[in-house]
């Protein structure tokens, strides 16, 4: 197919035209859409999913409403992106509430850890580790994990090879 960016914008613009409702869930960085839908290029509604609040993103403008998936986005956009508060709207992703089965010194023992442990977790893609100009998430927090004994850092999601498989074995 084509890479051209105005291509591709032109393309998803003929598309949306047949659209009741546009629902941008995109990466942050896509300048597509921005393209495709900047100053009301189509009829129908588009709304930009906030599913990255802090992170840069692109595409406020080209889109009518941007949805929040948590609370604390609406004070995020209004205050440091300055979206008019009439164009926000919160879709919260829906949790139930979480009911404590053990207590925190059995939930530490049965994850081996000790009943005075400082538990560090951090959930996420292993991409989203990855440093940007300086020091990155091992460099900042091994120090730290080495300096006290009772820390332990727990990470979910990146792959347990390379750096995260020596920094495993280090601490």
């Amino acid at each position: 197919d084509t890479t051209d960016p105005l291509v591709r914008a032109s393309r998803l613009r003929t598309l949306a035209q047949q659209a009741d409702l546009v629902a941008l869930h995109i990466y942050p960085d896509d300048v597509i859409p921005s393209l495709a839908f900047a100053d009301g290029a189509v009829v129908a509604p588009v709304l930009f999913i906030n599913h990255s609040d802090h992170t840069f993103w692109l595409g406020v403008h080209a889109s009518d409403m941007v949805v929040q998936l948590r609370d604390s986005s609406v004070s995020l956009s209004v205050n440091r992106r300055r979206i008019d508060p009439g164009r926000l709207a919160t879709l919260p992703i829906p949790l139930p509430p979480v009911e404590r089965t053990r207590s925190r010194i059995d939930a530490r023992a049965q994850l081996g850890l000790d009943a005075d442990a400082v538990v560090l977790l951090s959930v996420g893609t292993g991409f989203k580790y990855a440093p940007i100009d300086g020091p990155g998430f091992l460099e900042t927090l091994l120090p730290v994990v080495r300096k006290h004994d009772s820390v332990v850092l727990l990470v979910v999601g990146p792959q347990p090879s390379g750096e995260w498989a020596r920094a495993a074995e280090a601490t």
